[in-house]
């Protein structure tokens, strides 16, 4: 489960399974922001600039995009 607090500044993600997964957040022009490689973590954004920026979430299955986008 991914989801977003506006007003902590921070992305929270929690995996079901055991799966470790690769969280990797892009600006809107590809540069890589942020990358984490967890089973269940709270990433802090408070260091981003206000925009739009891209999501991407790799586990051992393969790629996952629930939400592809975030807004800061």
């Amino acid at each position: 489960m991914l989801s977003q607090s506006h007003h902590r500044k921070s992305l929270s993600f929690r995996s079901s399974s055991n799966e470790t997964y690769n969280i990797r957040i892009y600006s809107i022009d590809g540069r890589l922001i942020v990358s984490n490689k967890e089973k269940s973590s709270e990433i802090d954004l408070s260091h981003m600039n206000a925009g739009i920026y891209l999501i991407k979430l790799t586990g051992e299955k393969g790629q996952y995009n629930p939400k592809p986008q975030i807004c800061i």
